[in-house]
Formats: structure tokens, C-alpha cells, sequence
């Protein structure tokens, strides 16, 4: 595992240069190596091991919900005015399967509360769970078009986002 701030800087030293950047893993003494021409870049790696990610990743749901993206973002980006940050950016969903409406909303105590509503593709059962806002838009701003596909257990357990024009970007 490689500290994101190191990479941060290897990337600012090298922005510039029109050579291929090489990285050599260093297992014996804990390091990697980043050569870009004559240049070298000696990063210490952090101890231990990376967590299985996969294990958390759900397989089975019981709630899919698939909604057109360009509208779940655009909902996701006039709700967050009002996620403020003392609710740590905070948007909940609430499936409605028997209306096919996904339901996006956030609350600021000073400001007010605001609610989108979104015709959605829903099997399974009636939810609701919170995300984080910017998490969410993170996710949203790589996969740009065509349909979100959300895949929920309820409001305490982790959900999976999919986009089939992206089928190998799982978050």
C-alpha cells in the first residue's frame, strides 16, 4: 500500500516529463522506486495489508433499483445545497417500489429542507438509507451517462452502485 500523499507529490514532480514513469517494488526493503528518466523517487510502503474489500462488497440484495443517471445527478446536486456540514453532507434515499419513485432528500436546520423525487425501475422491497453526498457525486462524475444501478439491503447495510456501461467499476 502506497500513502496517497506520497503518490501525490511523484505525480507533481513528474507532471512535466514526456518520459515513461517506471516503478520497481523494492519487497526486501519495504519501498518502491519511481524512475522517470534519470530522475528516482524512493517511497517508504505502509505496513501490513490491504483490507479484502470484497468482503463487504454485498452479493446478494434485496432491493435493485436502476434510475437514468443525468437525473439522479442532477437531484443529487440540487438536494446537497441543503446537506450542510453539520450533517456531515448527508442525503437519504427512499425506495418506493409500488410507485416506482426513488425519493432524494436532505435537511438543514437553518436553511430548510429539500426533496426530489425520480421514476425509477424497482424490484424488491420499500428502504431508506442515507449516503454521504460527496461520496456518492464522486462516483457520479466518473460514470457521466445512461443508467445507475443501486443495490440495497436496507438502511444499516452497504450498498452497491453499478453502471452497465461500466460493468468492471463497482462501488
Amino acid at each position: 500500500v502506497i500513502p496517497a500523499k506520497a503518490l501525490n507529490e511523484v505525480a507533481r514532480l513528474f507532471s512535466n516529463e514526456e518520459d515513461t514513469i517506471k516503478v520497481y517494488d523494492q519487497k526486501d526493503t519495504g519501498e518502491v522506486v519511481f524512475q522517470c528518466g534519470a530522475t528516482l523517487v524512493y517511497v517508504k510502503l505502509l505496513e501490513g495489508e490491504f483490507p479484502d474489500y470484497k468482503k463487504i462488497i454485498p452479493q446478494e440484495f434485496q432491493t435493485k433499483v436502476i434510475v437514468p443517471l443525468s437525473e439522479f445527478l442532477q437531484s443529487i446536486k440540487t438536494v446537497s445545497v441543503f446537506a450542510s456540514l453539520e450533517s456531515g453532507g448527508v442525503l437519504k434515499l427512499a425506495v418506493d417500489p409500488e410507485g416506482n419513485k426513488v425519493e432524494l432528500s436532505a435537511l438543514a436546520s437553518e436553511i430548510g429542507e429539500n426533496k426530489t423525487m425520480i421514476d425509477a425501475q424497482i424490484e424488491g422491497e420499500k428502504v431508506e438509507i442515507a449516503f454521504n453526498n460527496k461520496y456518492l457525486s464522486d462516483y457520479l462524475s466518473i460514470i457521466k451517462e445512461g443508467d445507475l444501478e443501486l443495490q440495497l439491503n436496507g438502511p444499516l447495510s452497504p450498498a452497491k452502485l453499478l453502471c452497465p456501461k461500466l460493468p468492471h467499476y463497482t462501488y
